[in-house]
């Protein structure tokens, strides 16, 4: 019987991290998503003017948060929801809209952490370079402080 050259099992390389992968990268990338939090919430809005969509998102979010029944469901109530839940905590004269610009800077600053654990296992020798990659990406930071941000 004749032995295959496939039956062989192939060493993959390993590689070394360029951090070790314990607590000091997952570390760094806490404090980035803190400082990241920390400089949104300073300056959160680019931009004064919200897309075209984000008035029908506040009149849904306005009717979730005084429990009545929407007119239409032209858009789905997680997001609004999330806006109503949150817009009584939120001062100012525009409480929905602070509410979801700190809806869209939470989910961004958890996006950011759902890449880290995802690079852990594509990336294991620089996961947080991944994240920091992401993390000052120009597009990334003008969606990240916005009222409202739609898939395209």
């Amino acid at each position: 019987m004749s032995r295959s050259p496939y039956s062989t099992p192939i060493e993959r390389p390993t590689s070394e991290p360029l951090v070790p992968l314990g607590g000091i990268q997952t570390g760094l990338v806490l404090a980035l998503m803190l400082g990241m939090l920390a400089f949104w919430s300073r300056e959160p809005q680019p931009f004064y003017m919200p897309n075209n969509d984000y008035f029908s998102f506040e009149r849904l979010a306005q009717n979730l948060a005084a429990w009545r029944w929407p007119s239409d469901f032209k858009r789905m109530p997680v997001f609004p929801g999330m806006m109503g839940a949150l817009a009584r905590f939120m001062p100012g004269e525009h409480p929905f809209m602070q509410a979801g610009l700190w809806v869209n800077m939470l989910l961004s600053i958890g996006l950011l952490w759902l890449v880290y654990r995802i690079a852990r296992l594509v990336v294991p020798g620089a996961p947080s370079l991944v994240v920091l990659c992401l993390a000052f990406a120009p597009q990334f930071q003008a969606m990240a402080r916005q009222p409202l941000v739609e898939p395209a």
